[in-house]
């Protein structure tokens, strides 16, 4: 029975108990007629039955679940409406004649589905989140990608279709209908939690307002009702802006009247172009115990931001609790860059700093239960300053806070930079590759895109020599051999994948090709810049 017969079948009664009423107090109510006069009566009844209209057209409106979007005719092909139901938003879509609304924040890391274009995938119309390309089905919620096949060797094949595969259910999909020229939506909060959940309940993921009309373009700005235009969304391209959420791990997120002030005490060189900061806590508090090294930090920078914005900008935490600061952060100075990262280099010492997020669930410590499933087989891949989250999760277990009740870890990383000098820490990458743990096997290998080989000290050294490989990039057959080890149709291993997203998606696709699950690859994709 829908909410609005329930209503309307309610008001029938309510009058009919009027009725009653007013057979049996006919004189009384002739009396209150004559003492307050018969107007003032009529009055008072339109009010009760206008009263009763304006409750049933607002639950047709959606109060209750149920929400009214816009005409139907207004929608053309392809077109989408971001609509605000309850907390929520959500992004309605019409496309060959049908009507599809999901979740609006991408259950990836909570990019705009609704500036996402369409395309089929798969016998299924997918949109295609803007942010790091994840496709997800407008009809169930699937999050689908292409899969490699393999040759008999083992090796990807290029000459073979690729086939779609299906990650499961992952955003969630909302009930659309369309009564007398109208569409209407009616919240699907039924069943398991899903991906999506995490993003749309948070208050950051829904800060846009709701749209007056369907837009016709994905790339076309819209007109919200609170007049205010596209919101959070508008102007980030990462989705590490909502960060953190899963793997029951929550966002830390600050009232903004009240961030945790920092104050960067000591600024120390790791290799060219990089440095080490620490951050002491100046005023506020901070959660300590809550945060663990590869998580990340989103500082506000005291930078000119456009106005109603702040220059935010994140980075992972490298160690925490050292030399009594609250954590440290390795940061590279982008080449001919004027933004966070060359105003850090220049300004941040004894500058203080707001913290406005911190948390995230891309290190070895948030996944100890699937550690344990795949008897702790890690597969590390690489490249840049990206470079920060694995070394964090391996600082912790080599020379921090052990993980207890896990077998011995048995780790391969794969790295590439530019040139020995551009890679960060390389002196703990190396003696922890020549390290005896009894406790975890660890095994590095680096490939130097811009050096043509190792210097006459590098190269004397056995050790070293055969930790390099020099003058080019890998390819897709150098990352399948480098962990053909330590894959198996028995053996499943868990991944870490971070670097620029063109390194993310051919090893993504790689492991992908090779059996390894798509729940089993975390990544860690973010831009150089989030302007909040």
């Amino acid at each position: 029975m829908s909410t609005c017969f329930f209503f309307s079948l309610l008001s029938l009664l309510l009058l009919f108990f009027i009725f009653i009423f007013c057979f049996f107090c006919l004189r009384r109510i002739a009396l209150i007629a004559k003492l307050m006069g018969y107007a003032s009566c009529v009055f008072i009844i339109i009010v009760i039955i206008i009263i009763i209209i304006l409750m049933e057209r607002k639950v047709a409106m959606g109060t209750i679940g149920r929400f009214y979007v816009g005409p139907a005719a207004s929608f053309k092909e392809k077109s989408r409406q971001l609509v605000k139901c309850d907390k929520r938003n959500i992004a309605v879509y019409r496309y060959k004649d049908r009507f599809y609304a999901l979740d609006n924040a991408c259950y990836h890391h909570g990019g705009s589905l609704l500036e996402g274009d369409i395309e089929e995938m798969g016998s299924h119309p997918c949109v295609v989140c803007p942010w790091h390309e994840y496709r997800i089905t407008l009809d169930t919620g699937e999050g689908l990608y292409w899969a490699l096949q393999m040759t008999p060797e083992g090796v990807p094949d290029r000459h073979a279709p690729q086939k779609v595969c299906s990650k499961g259910l992952k955003q969630r999909t909302h009930i659309v209908t369309v009564e007398d020229g109208d569409v209407f939506v009616t919240l699907n909060i039924s069943g398991p939690r899903l991906a999506s959940d995490n993003y749309a309940e948070m208050v950051i993921a829904n800060m846009q307002g709701a749209m007056i009309s369907p837009l016709e373009d994905s790339r076309r700005t819209h007109r919200s009702v609170n007049g205010l235009g596209v919101g959070i969304h508008s102007g980030v391209r990462s989705g590490h802006v909502f960060s953190g959420i899963g793997m029951g791990n929550r966002l830390q997120l600050f009232n903004h009247l009240n961030f945790p002030s920092l104050t960067c005490v000591a600024v120390e060189p790791v290799c060219d172009d990089t440095q080490e900061y620490y951050f002491r806590l100046s005023e506020g508090e901070i959660d300590t115990t809550s945060l663990v090294p590869g998580q990340f930090v989103d500082l506000e920078l005291p930078i000119a931001a456009p106005p109603g914005r702040r220059f935010v900008r994140r980075w992972t935490v490298v160690e925490v609790n050292k030399g009594g600061c609250v954590f440290t952060l390795i940061i590279k100075t982008a080449e001919h860059s004027n933004g966070g990262t060359a105003w850090m280099s220049s300004n941040a010492l004894h500058q203080r700093f707001s913290l406005v997020h911190y948390g995230g669930s891309f290190t070895l410590t948030h996944h100890m239960s699937r550690l344990r499933e795949v008897r702790g087989r890690v597969v590390m891949l690489s490249a840049g300053i990206a470079m920060t989250a694995p070394y964090s999760s391996l600082r912790q277990e080599f020379e921090g806070k052990r993980m207890q009740g896990i077998p011995k870890l048995h780790i391969i990383h794969l790295h590439v930079e530019r040139q020995v000098s551009c890679v960060a820490k390389l002196e703990d990458f190396v003696r922890w590759h020549h390290s005896k743990a009894e406790h975890l096997e660890y095994h590095f290998h680096c490939y130097l895109t811009k050096q043509q080989e190792l210097s006459a000290n590098l190269a004397g050294d056995k050790s070293l020599r055969s930790l390099f490989t020099c003058g080019r990039r890998p390819n897709e057959e150098d990352i399948q051999s480098f962990v053909g080890d330590l894959l198996g149709p028995s053996s499943p291993v868990l991944a870490m994948v971070c670097g620029p997203p063109a390194f993310v998606r051919m090893a993504k696709e790689v492991l992908l090709a090779c059996g390894v699950l798509p729940s089993d690859v975390l990544t860690d994709e973010d831009d150089d810049y989030n302007h909040l």
